[in-house]
């Protein structure tokens, strides 16, 4: 449970925290190059979403623009948190492996 916990911390800080430096770099720094891939990293979700909602009708494009962003936001959240709970779960995997080896003593 402790895991599942972090991981879906992990899901909303890791996200925030890669758009937070895009965004120091991009307008603190004026260094739009460097920050781009950053940003890509966060919005590539965008990228799907675009074909689903294509927000072709201009009475609704509000509302799907919206759609959009948020799907966007659940999806980054989504696969942020289950990296972090497989990167959890191999590092307590190997650790248990580890402790295991002492006990045998093969380290």
């Amino acid at each position: 449970m402790k895991r599942f916990l972090i991981a879906i911390a992990g899901g909303f800080v890791i996200p925030g925290s890669i758009l937070g430096f895009a965004l120091l770099v991009d307008v603190g720094l004026n260094l739009e190059p460097v920050a781009t891939p950053f940003y890509w990293i966060v919005a590539w979700p965008l990228c799907i979403f675009s074909f689903i909602f294509p927000g072709t009708n201009p009475i609704y494009e509000d509302e799907v623009t919206r759609a959009a962003w948020i799907a966007s936001s659940l999806l980054d959240v989504l696969i942020f948190s289950v990296l972090t709970y497989t990167f959890l779960w191999w590092k307590q995997k190997k650790q248990l492996r580890v402790g295991s080896d002492l006990d045998e003593g093969r380290v």
